[in-house]
């Protein structure tokens, strides 16, 4: 075995977790803070422009969940041929969800560039906030097949216990996103460059995502992914194709699931405030997803642990890292809280010092740090369940915590009752809490049956 490659099957598990785990948190740290920077940059323009990559998430998530899908089922079905020892068929595998990925994402791309203007139209009435969002994003799909491209490739180095490629990747690109937007946002008249306004942001990361793709292959290759992967891997082979739809599909529309959320939140908010509560729910959710980092990072490891030890027939070992886990997540969740609860104004006003966006901004902080824990009880249950090749909790839980339950809610908070725009704060809370509940439950059932057999 490598130096310093985990050890799936017989390591210790809390150090196992910490070794698969920090890399992620901290890759998805400086990957979080690209999109900060992204929405810094936006507000030195203006607040139309944190507006309007609010109201772009959604949709460029919406495209972004099909490789989050690709990802996540490629990490379970190599990992679990790892766990059995089979490195010819992991590499078969990777081979076909690689090409899978370039096929779909071409696609995804060209659909998302024809389409993105109806979809924004649906989120605001502000034409000019719909505009700006439509500039950004028709650059932005450019760098989709790149991006879907580097999570497949990624999942084969994940499966095998490497995070920190990936994490180097987020860095670099964080520290790329910090020279490129200013150069394109405001060009440089002696090179001829010109001003492109919020155009540069969306083309700073297409070409990132180029450079990214280029590194990951180079440090697959060299990890030895591809060591045993013959051109004839390539050719579309139908039962493999067929286990990775199966598996990418839950999780895709898992995570399609988180971004149709985004988009009935935001419908709900531009109808129950303004521009300025756009803004808020925006700057206050990049906020929002840098306290949650660490669950990112454990819900990678709890993926590879159990895709391995899966494979390996190793279920004992399995639920001692979903119980170390939920461990590790309360003590991580408790100190976020105190770094975030009682400076709220502050976090935001350094986005926006607009007194509305601030005030709104504010609020809604205060009311996820309640929500945190249950963001991460559930992440971690869908991980488990993914690594388990059972991923349509994803789905039933993405249903609920972001179709069902929202639009009943907030249709009567809003329209039946004519609540504030603090009444949808409460109930994501509310709804977030009785999804977790359940994702724990039903864990916990599941990891005493397979154990017990």
């Amino acid at each position: 075995m490598m130096a310093g490659k985990p050890d799936f099957l017989n390591g210790e598990i809390p150090q196992l977790i910490r070794q698969l785990a920090i890399p992620v948190s901290v890759g998805m740290f400086f990957n979080t803070m690209y999109n900060v920077v992204d929405t810094w940059y936006a507000g030195v323009l203006s607040t139309t422009g944190i507006a309007a990559l609010t109201l772009s998430f959604p949709v460029f998530f919406a495209v972004f969940s099909a490789g989050h899908g690709i990802a996540t089922a490629t990490t379970a079905i190599v990992a679990g041929e790892l766990g059995k020892s089979s490195d010819r068929s992991a590499a078969a595998y990777l081979a076909q969800s690689i090409g899978f990925s370039v096929v779909l994402s071409v696609f995804l791309a060209a659909m998302g560039i024809v389409f993105v203007k109806p979809l924004l139209a649906v989120m605001s009435s502000d034409s000019g906030v719909v505009a700006l969002a439509q500039t950004y994003l028709q650059i932005l799909f450019l760098g989709v097949p790149f991006m879907i491209v580097i999570g497949a490739v990624n999942a084969g180095l994940t499966a095998r216990g490497d995070t920190r490629t990936y994490r180097n990747i987020l860095i670099a690109g964080f520290l790329a996103n910090l020279a490129l937007n200013p150069l394109f946002m405001f060009g440089v008249a002696p090179l001829h460059l010109p001003a492109m306004g919020v155009r540069g942001i969306a083309l700073a990361t297409a070409l990132i995502q180029v450079g990214g793709l280029l590194y990951i292959v180079h440090r697959a290759k060299v990890q030895g992914c591809f060591e045993q992967m013959t051109l004839a891997d390539l050719r579309p082979h139908r039962e493999m194709l067929k286990l990775i739809v199966s598996q990418s599909l839950p999780a895709a529309t898992g995570m399609l699931m988180v971004s149709v959320g985004i988009f009935i939140i935001t419908s709900f908010v531009s109808r129950a405030g303004d521009t300025h509560s756009v803004a808020a729910y925006g700057v206050a959710m990049r906020i929002e997803q840098i306290a949650l980092l660490p669950t990112i990072g454990l819900g990678t490891a709890m993926l590879a642990i159990t895709g391995q030890n899966s494979g390996a027939g190793q279920f004992d070992r399995i639920r001692d890292t979903y119980r170390t886990s939920l461990r590790y997540g309360a003590a991580i969740m408790a100190a976020m809280l105190a770094l975030i609860v009682p400076f709220a104004p502050f976090w935001i006003s350094l986005f926006d010092a607009t007194p509305e966006v601030i005030a709104v901004g504010t609020v809604y902080l205060r009311v996820e740090m309640i929500t945190f824990y249950a963001y991460f009880a559930v992440f971690l249950s869908i991980s488990l369940f993914q690594g388990l090749k059972r991923p349509m909790i994803a789905v039933w839980l993405g249903l609920y915590r972001q179709v069902v339950a929202p639009l009943t809610i907030f249709s009567v908070l809003i329209y039946g009752l004519n609540f504030s725009i603090y009444a949808i704060w409460w109930g994501i809370c509310a709804i977030t809490w009785s999804a977790a509940i359940f994702a724990l439950l039903y864990s916990q059932r599941t990891l005493k049956g397979i154990v017990a057999l």
